[in-house]
């Protein structure tokens, strides 16, 4: 389970992504490293994107 913190990173880092921000922008606002950047929101998003696929792929 994640915690809170790493939850609210992704929907920040979502947020900024979704108005034009680049990355490295949204990273600098955030104050976060490229690790935790890596790590808590490419790999959530991605495993996002799995289930995603998985369920659209059921539906056929």
């Amino acid at each position: 389970m994640r915690s809170r913190e790493e939850n609210d990173l992704f929907n920040q880092m979502r947020m900024y992504k979704a108005i034009g921000m680049n990355d490295e922008e949204a990273m600098r606002l955030l104050g976060v490293s490229e690790y935790a950047y890596k790590y808590h929101y490419l790999h959530r998003y991605n495993q996002m994107k799995e289930y995603e696929s998985d369920e659209y792929n059921r539906e056929d």
